[in-house]
């Protein structure tokens, strides 16, 4: 088993420093691949000094799986939160007058807008030394 530097391929060094196993090694080997595999938790399999796929322990998928799961929850609910705050009647009374405003009337909210967004934004920054 090796140590390959992966850097130079375009996974973003995700692969850097980690343990190898040539596919061919893999499919006479597996017995002592899956060995080593509980050792290191993760291993790229190579065909020709390339990674081709990545072996990971059960635990280590169970892991991302509910990891992946945690975070596709939270932007669940985010959504769901910003679903309802654009379902209730303020955000209804706001759209109605959006698509009511006349031009003019949308133009100076933009820049009444931009305006304050402008000074609270220079309220925050430090005066240069």
């Amino acid at each position: 088993m090796k140590t390959l530097d992966m850097t130079s391929f375009s996974s973003g060094g995700a692969l850097a420093g980690m343990a190898t196993v040539p596919a061919t090694e893999l499919k006479n080997e597996i017995g002592a691949v899956f060995d080593r595999l509980r050792e290191h938790g993760a291993m790229a399999v190579t065909r020709h000094n390339r990674p081709q796929a990545v072996l990971v322990s059960v635990e280590d998928y169970c892991e991302l799986q509910r990891v992946r799961r945690s975070s596709l929850d939270s932007l669940e609910r985010e959504f769901d939160q910003l679903l309802a705050g654009m379902q209730g009647k303020p955000a209804r009374l706001a759209s109605s007058a959006a698509f009511a405003a006349s031009p003019d009337q949308l133009a100076d909210a933009a820049v009444g807008s931009n305006a304050r967004v402008k000074k609270s934004s220079s309220r925050k920054r430090r005066p240069p030394r």
